[in-house]
Order: C-alpha cells, then structure tokens, then sequence
C-alpha cells in the first residue's frame, strides 16, 4: 500500500463531531477506506471516524498511521466530565494523559490497574507501557490557548451513567477530567508508532445519573471543533515559519 504524506491526522468517533471541520477543508476528497483527506491553511489532513469504542479507535488510528505516516495524531470529539473536574457543560478540555480505566485485576482488596499488577500493555526498548498514555507536550502548549482546563482523561468500555459509578471510578483514578470511549486505545497505537498524540474534547454531559435531556452535544461539538481549528490554524502558521 502506498503511503500518502498528510502532516496532520484526524479522528472523531461519529461524523457529527468533525461536520464544521470537514466543511473548511479545503480540496476534499473521500478516498476508499473512509478517509477524507484535504487542506487547511498549509496543512494536509487526514480525517477518519473510527466509530465507537476502543477496538474501533485503535483500529482507525492504526490504518491512519500506516496510510498517511503523519507527523501528528489528534483525537477529538465530546465526552463526559467529572464533577469536581471544574470543567461545565459546553468547555472544552484537552488530555494531559489517557488511561484505561478498566485495565487492571479485581481481587479480594478491590481493583488494581495494570501497572500494580505488572500487566503491561507492551515494551518499546526499555520502557514498559501500562494503563497510561501521556500525550505530546508540544501539542499540549498549543493548545493550551484554546481549551478551558487539561487533565488525565479516562477511557471506558461503558459510557457511566450513575453517580455511584463515577465516584468509584474517581476513586481509582483520583484527578481524572472526562471520560470517554476512544481515547487510551488510540494514544496506545500511536506509542507503539512513536507518533505525537493530542486529545481534546468538548463536555457535552456531568458524568453523573445518566439524563439525556441534560446533554448538550451539539454544543459541545462545536465548541471543540472551534478550539481544534485554532490548534490547526496555529500549526499550519509554524510550519510557514
């Protein structure tokens, strides 16, 4: 398979969340696959929605890196906020980590992540990887700009809808900002590939009782495509410098 030079590559996990991203590209083209490729200011990008979840996210983050070879993988969309995060409704938070919440062992003392039980994910030379990805400090400077708080992010198999749940899972993940279902498997991939990772998302819900009546993920949507368009914007202006 031939690989395509795209400097930046994209990802949401539903269309809706990249429809303001896809109309500014300028030159769009929809290739086979389910890539939509096209520019924005001087940058090629390289757009996948890699449907729900984490085998989802890991397989459209694998197929983007090993098409396009980017220099950069950004992971977008809405997701869930902790209260006590200090992030509200319709923020926009950017992942200073990503761990998989559910990565570990329950025994007779309660859950132990990956780490505790010496569970790792993989090994790149003498590093061992467990249940947490850090993302690209570099991206994480550009973003800071244009996001309301960065923090540990947390990737779950199943969306919480219960308070009691959301306090169990802060007890075993103390800090943590927002859930959501895609991003620890794509930041796994791209450490395996050595590719920067960045992951923002607009809070579309309080991770709480689960009431859809109190969502508002549209909102959300638009106000992290607005913060990633600034992100590119500021990329495409450095690669010029």
């Amino acid at each position: 398979m031939s690989r395509r030079k795209a400097p930046i590559a994209l990802m949401s996990a539903v269309p809706f969340e990249a429809s303001l991203l896809l109309k500014k590209l300028a030159g769009k083209k929809k290739p086979s696959g389910g890539i939509t490729t096209g520019k924005l200011g001087s940058l090629n990008l390289a757009y996948m929605s890699s449907g729900p979840g984490m085998a989802n996210a890991a397989s459209a983050a694998t197929l983007l890196i090993e098409r396009y070879a980017p220099s950069a993988l950004v992971v977008f969309g809405i997701g869930g906020a902790f209260h006590g995060s200090g992030l509200s409704i319709c923020d926009v938070a950017a992942a200073e980590s990503e761990s998989f919440s559910e990565l570990g062992a329950l025994t007779t003392e309660g859950f132990r992540n990956a780490e505790e039980i010496g569970l790792a994910t993989f090994k790149k030379g003498s590093k061992k990887y467990y249940q947490t990805f850090m993302m690209d400090k570099r991206l994480l400077r550009l973003s800071a700009a244009h996001v309301s708080s960065r923090g540990p992010f947390l990737t779950v198999s199943t969306v919480t809808g219960s308070l009691k749940e959301a306090g169990r899972i802060l007890k075993k993940n103390p800090g943590a900002i927002c859930e959501n279902m895609e991003g620890a498997a794509a930041a796994l991939v791209c450490a395996r590939y050595g590719v920067p990772v960045l992951e923002i998302r607009g809070i579309s819900n309080m991770v709480e009782n689960r009431d859809l009546k109190k969502w508002e993920k549209d909102p959300a949507a638009r106000n992290c495509q607005a913060a990633l368009l600034e992100i590119l914007k500021q990329l495409s202006e450095n690669s010029r410098s």
